[in-house]
C-alpha cells in the first residue's frame, strides 16, 4: 500500500510526469507485488532554489563542486563522471508503506527505481535519494478502513 512521493529539480513536462508516475508504479507491482490500484504517486516538480545539497541549491553556479564537498571545510569536493546531456537536478523519493518488506526487497526496488530515474531524468545517481518509511497497517486508512481491517482490500476499494 505504498505513498510515493517524488519531489525533484528537474522541469518535467506532462509526458515525463506521467512516465515517472508509471515508472514508479509499475516498479512497486514488479518487486513487492502490490495491486496498482492500491500504489499512490504524487510527482512534484520544484524551483530549483527551494532544494539544497552541502548548503548549495542546484541553480548555483559550480553546484555540482561546491555541493560535493566531503570534508567540514568544505574544501575536498568529488566529482562524478556527467554525460553530455545530464543535468545537476535533485530528486527525492519518499516511499510510505506497509512494514513487512525485507531488507533485500527494499533494496532491489530502490536499485532498480534509482536506475530508472537517472535513465529518464538524466541525473546523476548521487543526486537520487530514495528513502523508505515503514509503518504499522493500522496507522494506513483508505476509504475509511484502516489496513488492520481483514477485509482492509475489499472494504477500500467500495466506491
Amino acid at each position: 500500500m505504498p505513498l510515493i512521493r517524488i519531489d525533484t529539480t528537474v522541469s518535467l513536462d506532462r509526458p515525463t510526469r506521467t512516465s515517472l508516475g508509471a515508472l514508479a508504479t509499475q516498479k512497486i507491482v514488479q518487486h513487492w507485488s502490490v495491486a496498482p490500484d492500491k500504489i499512490q504517486v504524487l510527482v512534484t516538480a520544484k524551483d530549483p532554489d527551494s532544494a539544497f545539497r552541502a548548503g548549495v541549491c542546484p541553480d548555483a553556479e559550480e553546484f555540482g563542486e561546491k555541493s560535493r564537498t566531503t570534508d567540514s571545510d568544505f574544501a575536498h569536493p568529488y566529482i562524478p563522471r556527467f554525460g553530455d546531456n545530464d543535468s545537476d537536478d535533485l530528486v527525492i523519493v519518499s516511499i510510505d508503506t506497509w512494514s513487512g518488506f525485507s531488507f533485500k526487497e527494499k533494496h532491489a526496488l530502490v536499485s532498480d527505481l534509482t536506475q530508472e530515474i537517472q535513465d529518464l531524468l538524466r541525473v546523476p545517481g548521487d543526486n537520487v535519494i530514495v528513502l523508505i518509511h515503514d509503518m504499522s497497517p493500522e496507522n494506513w486508512y483508505q476509504n475509511g478502513v484502516s489496513g488492520r481491517d481483514q477485509d482492509f482490500l475489499s472494504k477500500s476499494r467500495a466506491i
